[in-house]
């Protein structure tokens, strides 16, 4: 007999992952120019900004807020003598990987705030330029302009934008201070004037409103199947068995579209519509298909991320006032191999729903 010892657990799952740049200073030997010139620190304010709308509708190296947040023109290191030959300026963040922001026909590297589902990105220029560039590794150079000769001070303008990295659930988000660049003045012989200066970011505070559901119904649900025998099934790809019904219950804010994807806990890259079994399982060529909303057709499974597009997610519902879900399923046995060995059965799937 194929027996339901061990049951399919259905675990709800609405996390949001997002990946955090961590950067890793070396130590290394430097010999300044024997005219001695002041670095100075810059300071870059940013006031606050706010977000309103779905969850995950914002997407990673998309803006949050108004747009540039923040303005600041200064000088960063001075000379007693006309000497400054090169200026430039440097990240002192790493950029989180995979995501940038477009502006103007550029690409901006986007760097962590300290916070896991917020980047920002930062543009300077010589003031006497016309147009920003992206502060991007290793080094933007930005002064001096041809034909302006050597000068004495060196300066920047800088501006600063906040971009997502991963879902901005609600509440407040404090970004705390901290150095995002340095500022280089080199002469002739290509020898550094003096200790870096510094574009020291002030803070901010980003307040997110965002929309999604909130889950009703337990958490961790078991479907049961009942035992059934080998002659039951008729080859590979035949069904056999019942099982409970368990329900995923949502109460959703006005004005999104709720997905869904289910994943397979066990075996994480299946992409198939049979559930793989859990290593405790005795049985052998036997899996488990789950449906849902009495459909026929099995559900694919998808990796288990909140991200619109989502291999094999599907609309749960879209709704312009608030309103409340209840998505319903059932699983059965499914043959998989020639040969059924008896034993008992377990798989199990998690459930990640989407805001858009």
């Amino acid at each position: 007999m194929v027996s339901s010892t061990k049951s399919m657990r259905l675990r709800l799952n609405n996390r949001h992952k997002a990946t955090i740049a961590l950067l890793l200073l070396g130590g290394a030997n430097i010999t300044f120019a024997q005219t001695t010139c002041t670095p100075s620190t810059i300071n870059l304010s940013a006031a606050s900004q706010s977000y309103s709308g779905p969850i995950n509708a914002l997407l990673p190296g998309q803006q949050i807020g108004s747009g540039w947040a923040g303005s600041t023109r200064a000088t960063g290191i001075s000379c007693p003598t006309n000497i400054i030959v090169k200026g430039t300026v440097q990240p002192a963040d790493t950029p989180v990987p995979g995501v940038t922001y477009a502006s103007g026909g550029a690409d901006y590297p986007v760097y962590p705030t300290g916070q896991s589902s917020i980047g920002y990105v930062v543009q300077v220029r010589d003031p006497s330029d016309s147009q920003f560039h992206p502060l991007a590794p290793p080094f933007v150079q930005t002064w001096p302009l041809p034909g302006f000769g050597n000068p004495i001070a060196l300066g920047f303008e800088a501006q600063i934008l906040f971009v997502a990295i991963g879902p901005l659930t609600p509440g407040t988000y404090s970004l705390p201070s901290k150095t995002v660049a340095y500022l280089h003045a080199y002469d002739g012989s290509d020898v550094e004037l003096s200790v870096p200066g510094s574009l020291l970011f002030q803070g901010a505070t980003i307040t997110a409103n965002s929309t999604g559901c909130t889950v009703t119904s337990a958490s961790d649900q078991a479907i049961r199947l009942s035992s059934v025998s080998p002659s039951n099934f008729s080859g590979v790809g035949s069904n056999s068995g019942t099982s409970s019904t368990v329900n995923i219950s949502l109460n959703c804010d006005a004005g999104i579209a709720v997905y869904a994807t289910m994943s397979d806990a066990t075996d994480p890259g299946n992409t198939s519509d049979v559930l793989a079994l859990t290593p405790g399982s005795t049985a052998s060529g036997v899996g488990i298909q789950v449906y849902r909303d009495g459909l026929s057709t099995p559900i694919s499974f998808g990796p288990d991320s909140s991200s619109p597009g989502n291999l094999n997610q599907w609309l749960v519902g879209r709704n312009a006032g608030a309103v409340s879900y209840t998505i319903p399923f059932n699983a059965s046995y499914v043959q998989t191999e020639n040969t059924i060995g008896p034993g008992s059965v377990q798989a199990r799937s998690t459930v990640t729903l989407s805001y858009q």
